[in-house]
């Protein structure tokens, strides 16, 4: 899962809020923050890594030079 401002545009925060379903409690469980992407863009990235056959790894380092 990768996690996208709703806003649109902006960076997504990262340690704020440790309830359920917070963006701490969602990075413990794997998901991936796509920074400063917004959520189209994060989309097309995505869509490419996992066209090219890219491990969950190689997945969240290209997401992680965005923010």
């Amino acid at each position: 899962m990768i996690l996208t401002p709703r806003a649109g545009a902006g960076i997504l925060l990262q340690r704020t809020y440790e309830m359920i379903d917070a963006e701490i409690d969602l990075a413990q469980r794997g998901a991936i923050n796509a920074g400063s992407l917004p959520p189209l863009k994060a989309r097309v990235l995505l869509t490419l890594l996992l066209r090219a056959q890219a491990t969950p790894e190689q997945i969240a380092e290209a997401f992680a030079a965005f923010g």
